[in-house]
C-alpha cells in the first residue's frame, strides 16, 4: 500500500473501500505512482460523500484535512503536475475513452459512471428545453400554468409555505382533458408520496414512489421495467420533492419518459440535497448572481417567493430567510430575541445534555403521554418533533432518544413510544418515514399509525417492516414534513454534516414554534457553511 494512503486511512480521511478501489484500479493498469493512487482513492471518497466529482482545483487550494478537522500530514501534488500525471495514465481519460477515471477541462475528476450519467442528464434536459412561443405572465403561478401547457420541461421551486402543492393541483386542473388520464405523480420516497397524496386529496389521482413508477425491483435494481426501450406511459410526469432525487435516479427517470411527455420538477432548491450523488435540482436552477447564459432554461424555472405560511412579521420566516442568505448575525439576534415562535437553549461548553433537554422533552411529549386514544396519540406525534443533526454522541439521536424514553418511564409510560418505519413495504403499504406509536399492554406489542389513505391501522409490532424508536430523528428523516413545534438539537462540536441547508431545512419544518438547542459558534458555523456538492452539471446546462 502507498505510504500516503496508509497515513490517510489512519487519519480516517480515507476509508478501507477508498484505498482498495485505488489499489485495484492502479494494479490492473500497471500503475504505482502515488499521485494516481491518491487521485483514485480521493475520487472514490468524494463519490461516497455525495459529490458527483472531485474538484481538484478546490482540493489543491484547501489541502487535506483529517476527520477531526486538523490538517493532514499528507501533502497534495501541485494542481498542474497532478493533472499531467492523470492525463498520462491509462487509468484516466477526458471522457472520449472508457477508463475508470475522467478528468475534464475544469479540473474535475470523475468516476466514469458519474461522468456518463451527468453528460446524459444534461443532454436530455437541454433537448427538452425550448424557447416558449407563448407570452409569459409576470405572476409566477400564472407563468407556471402557461408553461405546463406549452413546455416539455418545467421546474417549480420555492420554500415551505409558498404554495407548491396548491400550484401542482392547479396545473393538473388546467391541463387539456385528453392528458388528464395520463398524468403521473411521483416522489422520491414513500413518505413523500404519502404527503403529496394528502395534499392532493385522498380521492385524487394516485401518487407513487419513483422506484415503484419505474418498476425498479430490489433484486434487480439495474433493470427497471420502464426505461428508454419501454417508456413510461405518461403525457405529464410531476416529480415532487425533486431536491431529494440523486443524479442516477434522475437519469433513469428522464430515460424512461417519452419525448412528448411534459416533465415538471417541484421542490425547494435550498433544502438538503439527496443522500446519494449530486444536488440535481440546485444545479438545474443555477445561480442568482446574474451570470446565467441560457435564457431558455431560465424561462423554464418558476420561483415562488410569496410565503403563505410565514407572513412578513413571522419570526420563523425571518429566521429561515436569514439562514438562507447566510446572515449569521441576524440569526443570532433573532434567536436571542426569543418570543412565541422562536426559542434558543445555548449550552455551556461542558454542560451535559440531560438537564437542558429534559424539561423540553417533558413539555413536548406531554400530550402524547397523556393521550388516551389512538387518534390523540397520532395527532400528538404529528404536532411535536425532535430533530438532531447527528445520530451519535451526547447531542445525537440515540442519546436524546434515550433521555426521552427515560422521561416517559418516570411518568409511568414505559409502555409507549413513537416509532418510525425505515424500509418500504409496498405489500403492506407502509413506507420509510411512516411514524406511529408503539404500545405494549394486555393486547400485546402493537403499533398504531395512519396509512397512505389516512386510515388508522393497528398492527402487531412483529408484522411491521423494519422500524426504530422515533423519540428523536435526524433532520434528513423529517425532510418534507411539518410540525407545530420543532426542537432542533445541534452537536457541541463541529461536524461535517452541519450546513446552512441542514439548519434551514430543520427550521422550516416548524409551523408555529422552533426551539434550537446549540452553542452560538455551532449555529454560526452552520449558517456560514453552505453545502457544496462538486458537480459539473450546472456548467453543462447553463454555459451553452
Amino acid at each position: 500500500m502507498s505510504g500516503q494512503l496508509t497515513v490517510l486511512q489512519q487519519e480516517s480521511t480515507l476509508s478501507v473501500v477508498d484505498v482498495e478501489f485505488a489499489q485495484t484500479v492502479c494494479s490492473l493498469a500497471g500503475e504505482s505512482r502515488d499521485a494516481l493512487l491518491l487521485a483514485c482513492a480521493m475520487a472514490c471518497h468524494a463519490a461516497f460523500d455525495g459529490h458527483v466529482c472531485l474538484d481538484l482545483t478546490a482540493l489543491c487550494r484547501s489541502g487535506l484535512y483529517t476527520a477531526e478537522g486538523r490538517p493532514s500530514d499528507v501533502a497534495l501534488p501541485p494542481f498542474d503536475e497532478w493533472c499531467r500525471v492523470l492525463r498520462s495514465s491509462p487509468v484516466c481519460s477526458d471522457g472520449t475513452g472508457v477508463t475508470p477515471l475522467v478528468l475534464d477541462g475544469s479540473g474535475r475528476l470523475y468516476l466514469e459512471r458519474n461522468f456518463r450519467a451527468q453528460q446524459r442528464l444534461a443532454a436530455m434536459i437541454k433537448e427538452r428545453v425550448t424557447a416558449t412561443k407563448a407570452a409569459l405572465p409576470d405572476d409566477p403561478a400564472e407563468r407556471a400554468v402557461v408553461l405546463s401547457r406549452e413546455a416539455r420541461f418545467l421546474v417549480i421551486t420555492g420554500g415551505p409555505g409558498t404554495g407548491k402543492s396548491t400550484l401542482v393541483a392547479r396545473l393538473i386542473k388546467n391541463l387539456p382533458a385528453d392528458a388528464l388520464s395520463r398524468v403521473r405523480l411521483v416522489a422520491p420516497t414513500g413518505k413523500a408520496a404519502v404527503r403529496l397524496q394528502e395534499a392532493m386529496g385522498h380521492g385524487a389521482m394516485p401518487v407513487s414512489t419513483i422506484h415503484r413508477a419505474l418498476g425498479i425491483r430490489p433484486e434487480r435494481p439495474a433493470s427497471p421495467l420502464f426505461c428508454a426501450d419501454n417508456p413510461l406511459p405518461a403525457e405529464v410526469l410531476i416529480v415532487d420533492e425533486a431536491s431529494m432525487v440523486d443524479l442516477h435516479l434522475m437519469v433513469r427517470l428522464f430515460e424512461a419518459v417519452p419525448s412528448r411527455c411534459r416533465m415538471i420538477l417541484v421542490g425547494d432548491r435550498d433544502q438538503l440535497a439527496s443522500v446519494e450523488a449530486g444536488a440535481v435540482l440546485r444545479d438545474i436552477c443555477g445561480d442568482d448572481d446574474g451570470s446565467l447564459v441560457n435564457p431558455s432554461l431560465a424561462a423554464s424555472i418558476v420561483s415562488l417567493t410569496r410565503n403563505w405560511r410565514f407572513p412578513a412579521h413571522s419570526a420563523i420566516g425571518r429566521l429561515a430567510a436569514s439562514i438562507n442568505r447566510g446572515d449569521g448575525d441576524d440569526v443570532i439576534a433573532l434567536l436571542a430575541a426569543g418570543g412565541d415562535e422562536v426559542g434558543w437553549i445555548c449550552p455551556d461548553s461542558d454542560e451535559p445534555a440531560s438537564p437542558l433537554l429534559s424539561p423540553v422533552l417533558e413539555e413536548g411529549f406531554s400530550p402524547l403521554l397523556g393521550a388516551d386514544s389512538s387518534d390523540a396519540q397520532l395527532d400528538a406525534i404529528d404536532r411535536f418533533r425532535v430533530l438532531c443533526a447527528v445520530r451519535r454522541g451526547p447531542w445525537g439521536v440515540e442519546r436524546v432518544g434515550a433521555l426521552a424514553a427515560e422521561m416517559a418511564a418516570r411518568k409511568g409510560r414505559s409502555d409507549l413510544s413513537p416509532v418510525m418505519v425505515v424500509k418500504n413495504d409496498y405489500g403492506a403499504e407502509l413506507f420509510n418515514g411512516d411514524t406511529g406509536v408503539r404500545r405494549r399492554d394486555g393486547n400485546g406489542d402493537r403499533v398504531v399509525l395512519r396509512d397512505a389513505k389516512g386510515k388508522v391501522r393497528d398492527i402487531a409490532s412483529s408484522a411491521l417492516p423494519p422500524h426504530e424508536p422515533a423519540w428523536a430523528v435526524t433532520v434528513h428523516k423529517a425532510q418534507g414534513s411539518e410540525f407545530d413545534h420543532v426542537v432542533i438539537v445541534l452537536p457541541s462540536t463541529p461536524s461535517p454534516v452541519l450546513s446552512r441547508e441542514l439548519l434551514y431545512t430543520a427550521v422550516t419544518r416548524a409551523r408555529r414554534r422552533v426551539t434550537i438547542v446549540g452553542k452560538r459558534d455551532i449555529i454560526a458555523h452552520c449558517v456560514a457553511a453552505p453545502t457544496a456538492r462538486a458537480s459539473g452539471l450546472r456548467d453543462l446546462l447553463w454555459n451553452k
